[in-house]
């Protein structure tokens, strides 16, 4: 018998919600419904009442049935379980953020209008601050962090770059509220940080192994 693991009630409870919430109002929304929203909040497309019930919902439970099977198909098995708590964290972090853009969304198709934009951004940066601080503690693994050819190589470069790049990332996540003030600019507010982060997160973990010495030839 399989054991449920109570630290995942969370995360799927508020998958199960969606779905309850998608039957109940199903039948209640009109034939067509805003599904889409560009990145200043403003209405693109239109789909179908099932395509706004039930594609966020779907999205979570995909989402969190692919977090479920990394502890059970991870390379690095012990390093995976040393970090579970903060798996199981993740994971609820993201469902919680679906949940309230599936609950957005749902508000704006049954005609409460608002700005997409304010739920998107403030939500964004706190995960991104959230997974900055998670950063920290993650552990050597495929799946879950800066993964470059030297961070995956040795433990210490893991541990230094992601102590480092839990900083940066909660300076982007301090950066991005500031599409708040400044909209016309959110693209750059958004994409440019993460570009400088990614590029950063290379030469630094490419620096850190050959400071510790890895990798010369004998």
């Amino acid at each position: 018998m399989v054991k449920f693991d109570r630290k995942e009630f969370p995360s799927l409870l508020l998958v199960v919600l969606m779905f309850v919430f998608g039957f109940a109002l199903s039948g209640k929304f009109p034939s067509s419904v805003p599904t889409q929203w560009n990145v200043w909040g403003e209405i693109i497309g239109y789909g179908s009442s099932n395509e706004a019930l039930f594609v966020i919902p779907l999205i979570s439970l995909v989402t969190y049935v692919l977090l479920s099977l990394i502890p059970k198909i991870a390379v690095m098995k012990t390093n995976i379980e040393l970090f579970l708590d903060y798996i199981y964290r993740i994971k609820a972090a993201v469902i919680l953020f679906f949940f309230g853009l599936y609950l957005s969304s749902v508000l704006n198709s049954l005609g409460y209008e608002f700005n997409m934009s304010y739920y998107i951004i403030p939500s964004l940066a706190i995960l991104l601050y959230y997974f900055g601080w998670i950063m920290q503690y993650s552990k050597r693994n495929f799946f879950i962090g800066i993964k470059t050819p030297w961070t995956l190589s040795d433990d210490r470069v893991w541990k230094n770059t992601h102590r480092i790049g839990s900083i940066t990332l909660r300076i982007n996540a301090a950066l991005l509220l500031l599409a708040l003030l400044f909209p016309s600019a959110i693209l750059i507010i958004f994409t440019v940080p993460v570009i400088l982060n990614f590029i950063f997160f290379w030469a630094f973990s490419y620096w850190e192994y050959r400071r510790l010495g890895l990798g010369k030839q004998a």
